[in-house]
């Protein structure tokens, strides 16, 4: 715990390094310890709305000018506070909690110092001061006060607070600004410490995992990223901890470093989460990890919609989100078109800065992830390389950024994939040169896991079942990205009782189309990766490689092939394939590589419900309905026409699946019948 303190350790050294002279009597009427020997004796509290902002106000001077002008501090404090815009008020509450949500929902809360003050100095800051009516909850705050006022008198904060508390009637001019040079004399050993602290606090987090990549790897690489992201980010993050209890839990130290990183930084924690190599016990961090992804507040929503036209007339946007990504926001709103009819949408928008923080974090992950890969103590131990993970992490969210691009490809899945039972919602974009919003029809239904999972294996086992035969059989259109949030379904009543499934697909910014050539070498890599035709499986991966900026040679692949093919027991799937290409310098070309990676979200979702129907059943059954279409695949000559039989029969015949087979003979007449 004293370790995850450290960041208070960075605000009494500039705080002491600033206090004038002017001031010097109150600081020293003080033993100014250091923070690990008084967080020995430290009590629970909570700082003060005011003390908050006089903070924020020193992080933000130094965030913004590179100093600590304690004169230009002052001014600011002194403009605010005189001015109105920044007042107290005396307000009564029963309980701590009904104060803390009050509270908390008075200040900006973007997520960025520089944001958030001059949100301030623009409609102003109520700073609550509370009264207790329960007798119980008025005591604890007259303890948090004692608490908290002896923490700060044994630091050189209660200085600094001090100062600003004088700064309306005092006189006197506060001379000197220390330059950043000087500032980084102060920090440079309080940086490195924090920067261990970090490292040691995730160690600790992960220390009991037996999996070294979890227990070693990971922590390394987010304390790695850390040590290298930009002092802004530091400070946004210390900003954050303002608002919470002291002392704090090391899990909520790692949840304001989290939601304080980057959009490709988060992403990339996010796919670990889905690596089947992660143990399920760590799935409840992982799912906190995701939650943290910081929210836009509505006051900024709504003046992205004052400087917004519409192609109809908004009635009503709701501001409560209705989901919130690393890159984009949405929420619920009802328009009205020129015909007068009226229609529930969901107003969709990239976060404020999002673009920025992309090209700001790239080459610091880039560092971090190549950091790792090289160090000797990981790399000799066979775990994914990161490197090209963040790349195409990194293209990814380029790709997100674009509401044009996204836009488009929803009309292209409107106009090639709606079907009877699949339905892709209706699209516009704002007017604007570069449109600041996307809207889309309101999707019907529900999550799959809000199905009970016999009815959940159906409604995947159709989504799969179109999915592939738009793909590999169909106009050759796919989208590369359906987990469980970007597709909804409903169960709506047909006629004599009947029932029929209505699946829902949103979000199209990973999407992709697949050339004829495409399909034919898909089928025929996953025929010869089945079969284990090694020589034949590396040509076929060679063929769909982008060869400029792969990093591996052909015969280095046949034998790296060759090596994990032999020692594997089990047949290598999609998702490990991907992998050893990422590890080792392969790169397909974004069309297959979309495809291969939208088929490994589909099938991770299917093994969680179902174990006994694999993806290759469902894509099986689909290519028995197509037989003229898959039997192109013959004109390539890495595959024959035995290697099918051979296949097919031990799919249907071999001694582990004789249990199943009639049963999937039974599937493929039913879905003939469809």
């Amino acid at each position: 715990m004293k370790k995850l303190m450290v960041l208070f350790f960075l605000i009494t050294v500039i705080a002491r390094a600033q206090i004038s002279s002017t001031f010097s009597s109150i600081s020293s009427t003080y033993k100014i310890r250091s923070f690990f020997k008084v967080l020995e004796d430290v009590e629970p509290f909570r700082l003060s709305s005011m003390e908050k902002f006089q903070i924020k106000l020193l992080l933000h001077e130094w965030q913004m000018t590179g100093s600590l002008n304690l004169e230009n501090i002052k001014d600011k404090y002194q403009s605010l506070i005189n001015s109105g815009k920044v007042f107290v008020s005396n307000k009564k509450y029963e309980s701590f909690e009904e104060y803390l949500v009050q509270e908390a929902s008075s200040w900006p809360r973007t997520g960025d110092l520089t944001a958030d003050i001059k949100r301030i100095e623009e409609v102003g800051l109520e700073l609550i001061e509370p009264e207790f009516t329960d007798e119980s909850v008025k005591k604890v705050w007259e303890q948090n006060k004692t608490n908290k006022t002896d923490f700060l008198k044994k630091t050189s904060l209660f200085a600094y607070i001090e100062l600003l508390k004088m700064a309306n009637t005092s006189s006197g001019s506060l001379t000197g600004s220390v330059d950043k040079t000087t500032i980084e004399e102060h920090i440079v050993n309080i940086e490195k410490d924090l920067n261990q602290a970090v490292k040691e606090s995730l160690g600790e987090l992960f220390s009991k995992e037996k999996k070294q990549f979890i227990s070693q790897a990971f922590p390394e690489l987010l304390s790695i990223y850390f040590r290298r992201s930009s002092l802004k980010m530091k400070l946004n993050m210390f900003s954050d901890l303002l608002d919470n209890s002291f002392p704090y839990e090391k899990e909520n130290l790692i949840m304001a470093y989290f939601s304080n990183s980057g959009p490709q930084f988060q992403k990339l924690i996010q796919s670990f989460s889905k690596e089947e190599s992660i143990d399920k016990k760590w799935q409840p961090l992982f799912e906190k990890f995701e939650s943290s992804v910081r929210e836009v507040p509505f006051w900024q929503v709504e003046k992205l919609l004052k400087v917004s036209r519409f192609p109809f007339e908004v009635l009503s946007v709701s501001p409560q989100r209705l989901g919130t990504g690393t890159i984009s926001q949405s929420h619920l709103g009802k328009v009205r078109f020129n015909d007068g009819r009226e229609q529930e949408v969901v107003f969709k928008f990239i976060k404020p800065g999002a673009a920025e923080r992309v090209l700001e974090e790239l080459e610091i992950i880039r560092a971090a992830c190549v950091e790792l890969d090289e160090n000797p103590e990981f790399s000799s131990k066979n775990y994914m390389k990161l490197a090209p993970l963040a790349d195409n992490i990194y293209k990814m969210l380029v790709n997100d950024l674009k509401l044009k691009k996204s836009y488009a490809y929803q009309k292209l899945a409107i106009k090639h994939m709606t079907r009877d039972d699949i339905v892709i919602p209706e699209v516009w974009l704002s007017l604007e040169k570069e449109p600041n919003f996307m809207v889309q029809t309101k999707a019907e239904g529900q999550k799959l896991s809000k199905f009970e999972p016999e009815v959940a294996v159906k409604i995947l086992n159709r989504l799969i079942e179109f999915w592939m035969d738009e793909a590999i059989f169909g106009d050759g259109y796919y989208h590369a990205d359906l987990h469980q949030g970007n597709y909804f379904a409903k169960i709506q009543e047909e006629f004599k009782g009947h029932e029929k499934t209505i699946i829902t697909l949103i979000d199209f910014g990973m999407f992709g189309e697949l050339t004829t050539q495409d399909k034919k070498d898909i089928m025929a890599l996953a025929i010869t990766l089945k079969a284990k035709k090694v020589e034949e499986l590396t040509t076929v991966a060679w063929r769909l490689a982008n060869k400029s900026q792969s990093q591996i040679t052909h015969k280095k692949l046949f034998l790296l092939l060759n090596e994990r093919i032999r020692e594997q027991e089990q047949d290598l799937s999609i998702d490990a394939l991907l992998k050893l290409f990422t590890a080792n310098g392969l790169e397909l070309n974004q069309r297959v590589l979309g495809f291969l990676r939208g088929s490994v979200t589909l099938t991770s979702q299917l093994k969680k419900l179902d174990k006994r129907v694999s993806f290759a059943d469902i894509a099986l059954r689909v290519s028995l309905k197509h037989p003229l279409k898959a039997l192109t695949v013959f004109s390539l000559k890495e595959v024959s026409f035995r290697d099918l039989v051979k296949l097919l029969w031990v799919h249907f015949f071999s001694n582990k699946q004789k249990a199943q087979s009639k049963k999937n003979m039974n599937s493929c007449v039913s879905f003939y019948g469809r």
